[in-house]
């Protein structure tokens, strides 16, 4: 699956963590610490889904949001559809 570099770099917090995240991949690799470098991968996969999961809600939140804004801009107090 192709993700467009843009959708990240739009993420909060996404290009600080990946300077991080990335840093202390390295820095296992250089030291040829097998054991860190898996507990830097791990950390670095669930940090990403973190971000990841954090800015899927808030879109989500956002188009729901935006659905109830619509929608009650449709109906009267009671629900009804208004007319135009």
């Amino acid at each position: 699956m192709y993700i467009p570099r843009q959708f990240y770099s739009a993420i909060p917090g996404w290009p600080r963590a990946t300077m991080d995240d990335h840093a202390e991949l390295l820095a296992g690799i250089k030291a040829k610490d097998p054991e860190a470098t898996r507990a830097a991968m791990q950390q670095h996969i669930v940090h990403s889904g973190e971000l990841l999961a954090a800015h899927f809600d808030a879109r989500v939140a956002a188009a729901q949001t935006d659905a109830a804004q619509t929608d009650a801009a449709h109906t009267d107090d009671a629900g009804r559809l208004a007319s135009a």
